[in-house]
């Protein structure tokens, strides 16, 4: 296996998203992570970030971004959980049925650290 920065990872996939216009500023006390998942047979590493959800009628909670990573075969899994209906649509009305990050990864894709392209699934 390529050796894997998880750290220089993680700070370049917040670049990229930044880059694609996600406001992904610091909006909570909770700090965006990546760790090793280690049950799992094959090197993986679960991203999780937070990203700036629009004021509506006050301050919203910051939405959580999951995905899980996997360095050797260049692999990022998603699993799609923002809010769907009235409320997604006030949130998100560019894009109801996926958070901003959601939604940019799967336009987009993404891009590894050495300029690799990286296959994304989305669910």
């Amino acid at each position: 296996m390529r050796d894997f920065n998880p750290r220089a990872f993680l700070e370049h996939v917040l670049l990229q998203l930044r880059n694609l216009g996600v406001d992904m500023s610091p909006a909570c006390k909770e700090a965006n992570s990546i760790e090793r998942m280690e049950r799992n047979p094959k090197p993986c590493f679960k991203l999780v970030l937070w990203g700036h959800t629009p004021d509506y009628n006050g301050p919203q909670p910051a939405y959580r971004f999951e995905g899980y990573y996997y360095p050797e075969t260049r692999q990022f899994f998603v699993s799609g959980s923002s809010p769907s209906g009235d409320w997604g649509q006030i949130l998100y009305p560019d894009h109801p049925c996926e958070t901003p990050a959601e939604f940019a990864i799967r336009n987009h894709g993404l891009i590894d650290v050495d300029m690799s392209e990286i296959t994304v699934t989305i669910e």
